[in-house]
């Protein structure tokens, strides 16, 4: 499956940024392998996918999940026209049930942000066991024709959030330890008392951007003048 916001770009996005440089992650190396633009980079996506898409997903995720296909819910694929309120309906009625479930888009391209779809609410997924499916490679395409207002997402696929829940600014629960080695979805506290498992929590990093990392950050571009 593939998302186009205009121009094509793949359906899970991923972290890194490279030239021509060995990714870890098999997704980004099979689309650095298949294309002949030289100092391919690609902006840090934060590791989307099961298993920050490293993985497959075990054969039986799909057991016992109920499909739901957006054709049903008055989607048209290739017609031109907008699917967002077809894809809206069938994420109302996934939702609506709490089993596993599947988004399914049969082959064609879907048509997901168009003129009038602008102050509609965006395509949000918050519940788990919801499998995104596609046709295939190339055989499946999610148009986002026009470009999405600040602080909107195209595709949205979030953890529930308990209720009540709100930021509460200003309560430091501590201080992280310098990152050290090549585990890079952990850290470790200098005290980790006042945190509990299920909390949403935030974490404010600073970027020294004159050392190498923060200079390769930017790369190709000069480290912007201004506070560092």
């Amino acid at each position: 499956m593939r998302i186009l916001p205009g121009v094509l770009i793949t359906f899970f996005v991923l972290s890194g940024s490279w030239g021509n440089e060995t990714s870890n992650n098999r997704l980004i190396n099979a689309i650095i392998e298949k294309t002949s633009i030289k100092n391919i980079r690609l902006p840090d996506f934060s590791y989307c996918g099961y298993h920050y898409l490293d993985r497959d997903l075990p054969k039986d995720s799909e057991k016992g999940a109920k499909l739901f296909d957006v054709r049903q819910f008055g989607a048209v694929p290739n017609d031109g026209k907008s699917d967002r309120d077809a894809v809206l309906a069938t994420l109302a009625a996934i939702h609506r049930q709490s089993g596993p479930a599947i988004l399914y888009f049969p082959p064609g391209c879907y048509r997901l942000n168009e003129a009038e779809d602008i102050t509609k609410p965006p395509v949000v997924i918050k519940q788990s066991h919801v499998i995104v499916r596609g046709a295939g490679s190339s055989r499946t395409k999610l148009l986002f024709s026009e470009p999405f207002l600040r602080h909107e997402w195209g595709l949205l696929i979030r953890s529930p959030r308990p209720e009540g829940y709100y930021f509460r600014g200003g309560r430091i629960l501590g201080k992280v330890k310098a990152h050290r080695g090549d585990d890079l979805f952990s850290i470790e506290m200098e005290d980790a008392s006042a945190v509990r498992p299920g909390m949403i929590v935030n974490i404010d990093a600073d970027l020294n951007v004159n050392t190498p990392a923060g200079r390769q950050y930017f790369r190709p571009h000069q480290v912007p003048a201004g506070p560092r």
